[in-house]
């Protein structure tokens, strides 16, 4: 989630300070540039200074409350200190917050946590009134969702790979680099959108669970195959331990493959070039299957092991500098292994530096 800074003194004040407690700003100086802002991004909230030169904050914010693509998002509006009628005058102009200027930083950061956790708790509602819904009203409604979300992102793919296709020799090595890029992170969104999707329905019981004999193995090898261009632009060297004869996993093939694409994900997130991730698998006791998924990338704080698998715990990891999920994965991740009856849980690694995360699935019977 990101954080919008509409004001004219914002980059060397706002955003540097919100930015050393773990917040993503983005800066906007006009109603245009915000709407492109929110185009691009998720928001989390809009901060608005009202006391701009050139610029009418409250008609600013009677806009941004206008237009469909900000109008749920929080707004926090700057206003001058001891001002009664000009936070009266914000909060009829739809700010949900008003804060004097100048700013005390813990007062807005107390703020946007609260803001967040209100979207949390109208999340939980949206999922309560699924659960509520008849079934087949419900999964009709997520199947409408799941194809307007994922179609534009799937447009994008195909058109890509069909440019790739038709690149010039002459420009190739150049165009082919780009292209490739763009198509990487089109596929990267895609893969939130299904993670996003996935954990809605996983939530409100709609996902059917397929659990049959899976080779964890040829798992693996076709994810690491599949994002092969990610890996190789990343620099980041692979060691597959995983051995032979290793018994099948009693597993939902389709979701066991998103796990390891969200575990792949966020290895290249958060390595570096030339960083190595090492996979083991071996069969356990209690007809048990452990993976143990370690890379030499960012470490995952002690005091975070747990709480970077809760969602709504991510901006607390993240101030503390940690290693945290990309969007909604590592949640999801510990989501979908529960529902096939494994579990994936983070613990310092055996060098005591870096972070493994251990992966247990049932061995099929």
């Amino acid at each position: 989630m990101i954080i919008l800074v509409v004001e004219d003194w914002a980059e060397a004040v706002v955003q540097d300070a919100l930015e050393e407690v773990g917040y993503e700003v983005c800066i906007a100086c006009s109603f245009e540039d915000v709407v492109g802002q929110a185009r691009a991004h998720s928001l989390q909230a809009i901060v608005v200074d009202l006391l701009m030169t050139g610029i009418d904050g409250l008609a600013m914010c009677r806009d941004l409350r206008r237009h469909p693509l900000t109008a749920q998002v929080p707004i926090i509006a700057v206003v001058e200190a001891g001002s009664a009628a000009r936070r009266a005058d914000a909060r009829a102009a739809g700010a949900d917050v008003c804060l004097p200027r100048p700013l005390d930083w813990a007062d807005l950061q107390y703020h946007l946590h609260r803001l967040a956790q209100r979207d949390r708790s109208e999340a939980d509602g949206a999922l309560l009134s699924l659960k509520t819904m008849p079934r087949d009203e419900a999964e009709g409604l997520m199947d409408m969702l799941a194809h307007d979300l994922r179609s534009p992102t799937v447009s994008v793919v195909n058109g890509l790979s069909l440019l790739i296709e038709a690149v010039d020799e002459r420009d190739r090595l150049e165009m082919e680099k780009r292209l490739k890029y763009a198509l990487m992170s089109a596929r990267r969104q895609l893969r939130a959108l299904d993670e996003l999707l996935n954990m809605v329905r996983l939530e409100s019981d709609l996902l059917s669970v397929n659990i049959e004999a899976v080779d964890v193995a040829a798992v693996v090898r076709e994810v690491l195959a599949e994002m092969y261009d990610a890996l190789a632009s990343k620099g980041l060297c692979v060691v597959d331990e995983i051995p032979a004869g290793l018994p099948e996993a009693a597993a939902d093939v389709e979701l066991l493959r998103q796990a390891v694409r969200t575990l792949l994900d966020n290895s290249i997130k958060f390595c570096a070039q030339d960083d190595r991730l090492t996979i083991r698998a071996c069969a356990g006791e209690a007809g048990r299957l452990t993976i143990t998924w370690t890379d030499t990338g960012r470490a995952v704080m002690p005091d975070s092991l747990d709480e970077i698998f809760d969602l709504f715990a991510q901006w607390r990891v993240r101030q503390r500098g940690s290693r945290t999920s990309v969007a909604w994965g590592l949640p999801f991740c510990r989501s979908a292994l529960r529902v096939m009856h494994g579990d994936i849980h983070a613990e310092p690694a055996a060098d005591g530096v870096h972070t493994a995360f251990i992966i247990t699935l049932p061995v099929y019977t």
